[in-house]
């Protein structure tokens, strides 16, 4: 795992979000996060604690319910916060 995703992973972690991360150094989509977990459905809570961090939707609006995926946790988001 690349040093920048391990780091997304604890800061995430810390604050009780079991998410894997990945951000996409390339692309269209570059400077974003996809944050996922197959097993985890995405609730309002999860949204909100997201955004709490700094967390917002890939296109800079604010999470929302159909951010995601579906029902499961699998965004792509931007992170304006720290992680340390």
């Amino acid at each position: 795992m690349l040093a920048h995703n391990r780091e997304m992973k604890i800061f995430l972690e810390s604050h009780g979000l079991k998410l894997m991360p990945k951000r996409f150094d390339t692309g269209s989509m570059r400077g974003t996060w996809r944050l996922y977990n197959l097993n985890l459905k995405y609730t309002p809570e999860i949204q909100e604690k997201l955004t709490g961090l700094g967390f917002t939707d890939w296109d800079g609006s604010s999470l929302d319910r159909h951010s995601s995926n579906g029902d499961i946790v699998s965004l792509c988001v931007q992170f304006k916060g720290e992680t340390s």
